[in-house]
């Protein structure tokens, strides 16, 4: 139940920059773990050690990208 759809975040125009690159694949990182059923399913599963850890990688890619805490891109730019 965690197989999420986000192909998408990391299929960039070419001028994108990389740090638009690693924040578009954070973005779609919180989208996916912050959604509902995927946090219930964790929980469900007993995997929030998993959990803990999507939290992690979103706070290492922001700071990759010198993000702070969160990126500015919308979540318009990231389809579901």
């Amino acid at each position: 139940c965690t197989k999420p759809m986000i192909a998408d975040a990391l299929a960039v125009p070419k001028n994108t920059t990389e740090r638009e690159a690693v924040c578009r694949a954070a973005t779609a990182l919180r989208q996916f773990y912050l959604h509902h059923k995927v946090s219930w399913c964790f929980k469900e599963h007993g995997e929030l050690g998993d959990l803990r850890l999507l939290r992690g990688l979103d706070r290492n890619l922001c700071s990759m990208a010198k993000l702070g805490k969160r990126c500015t891109m919308s979540s318009q730019h990231i389809k579901s």
